[in-house]
This record gives structure tokens, sequence and C-alpha cells, in this order.
């Protein structure tokens, strides 16, 4: 488990999200599953590019070493 409180509050969120999903007919808990997966893998996968990106600008990171 992570030391980050705010990770932390986020797993036990996603945590009550899919127990609540429980409850759903299959389809239905499926979709929402589906969805709250693809969102949070945009939402990080952003964020992701956005830090690169600025790790690059500092001259580290992937790809950094490479434009000196």
């Amino acid at each position: 488990m992570s030391g980050d409180a705010g990770i932390r509050d986020l797993t036990a969120d996603v945590a009550r999200f899919c127990a609540r999903t429980g409850r759903q007919a299959p389809g239905q808990r499926l979709r929402l599953v589906t969805e709250l997966r693809n969102v949070l893998e945009r939402l990080t996968g952003q964020a992701l590019d956005d830090g690169m990106q600025a790790a690059r600008s500092e001259g580290r990171g992937p790809g950094a070493s490479a434009r000196r």
C-alpha cells in the first residue's frame, strides 16, 4: 500500500465503488467497471505524459540524454 494519503484515499474510493457494483446485474457491473477503468487510464495516462514532458524539458527522463 502506498505511503501517500491521496493514493490511499483514492484506492479506498475505488474499492467502495467496485463493491457497490457487485449489487448490479453482471452486464451493468461490467459496463460500470469498464467505464471507471477507461476514465482512470485516460487521466493517469495524461498525467504521465505531462510529467514525462516536464521531466524532458528539465533534462531528465527517457530521451532527455539523447538531446544533450
